[in-house]
Formats: structure tokens, C-alpha cells, sequence
């Protein structure tokens, strides 16, 4: 008989550090609830199609994994570090697949750049017509 999948996993490999429900919602709104990936400007939540309730297809990505073995993991962070708004940015399902996906290619101080980047658009974007929006 096969062991469950929980206990064929390394114990390093359960631990995890996730954001908090209000860390995840205060990345969506930083980050305008668009993909932080350059050039992506996918919009990640809205409405439901009935109008009484949404739809998220964004992510709350860790920049340094929430676990070991886990993409540009930094074993010298806290728990309450990885945890933290500042090490969390937000992308769509896609990018936020693409960023773990390919370890090699994205850099903490990248995405870093790429979160900042995200919440001046934001920011910019205030007050101002949305150009999808038709009158």
C-alpha cells in the first residue's frame, strides 16, 4: 500500500508560508488588479457574468518562496518575512505560473522592479477613464 502524498514529501517540502487574506487583497489593489508581469496588463478581477459576485484570476506570488525548495528561497528570511506584503506581488495565473516555472530566469531584485513598476501604473491610473471602457 502507497503512502499518502503528504507523507512521500520531504518535511521541508510542507512547510509553507502563506500571505494572509488581507496581504492578498492589499497586493490586488496595489498592483490595480492588473499583472505586474511588463506588457502582460491582463486584468485579474471583476464582476461575475450574473453581477452578484467576482471573479479573481490573479495571484499573490511570492517573490522569495514561501517554502524551501521553492524558487528563490532565501533561508535567512523569517517566516513572517515571506509572508509579508513586501515579499508578495501580483500577476495573472499565466505569469504567476511562468515566474516558478522557470527558476532560472527571474530574479528577486527583477521582480522586485516589476512590483514597483505596478503600483506607480496604479497609482497613475486613478481618476482617469478606463480605455476599455465604452460610451
Amino acid at each position: 500500500m502507497s503512502k499518502p502524498k503528504s507523507e512521500k514529501q520531504p518535511r521541508a517540502a510542507r512547510i509553507r508560508d502563506d500571505f494572509t487574506g488581507t496581504t492578498v487583497q492589499r497586493l490586488r489593489d496595489s498592483a490595480g488588479n492588473v499583472c505586474a508581469f511588463p506588457g502582460c496588463f491582463v486584468h485579474t478581477h471583476g464582476a461575475n457574468a450574473s453581477g452578484d459576485g467576482v471573479v479573481n484570476l490573479g495571484v499573490a506570488c511570492h517573490i522569495k518562496a514561501a517554502a524551501p525548495l521553492g524558487p528563490r528561497y532565501d533561508p535567512e528570511q523569517t517566516s513572517d518575512e515571506r509572508k509579508h506584503f513586501d515579499n508578495g506581488i501580483w500577476m495573472c495565473q499565466t505569469h504567476s505560473r511562468l515566474i516558478d516555472a522557470d527558476r532560472s530566469n527571474y530574479s528577486v531584485g527583477e521582480l522586485q522592479e516589476w512590483k514597483r513598476a505596478a503600483v506607480i501604473s496604479a497609482n497613475a491610473q486613478l481618476n482617469q477613464k478606463c480605455l476599455t471602457w465604452e460610451e
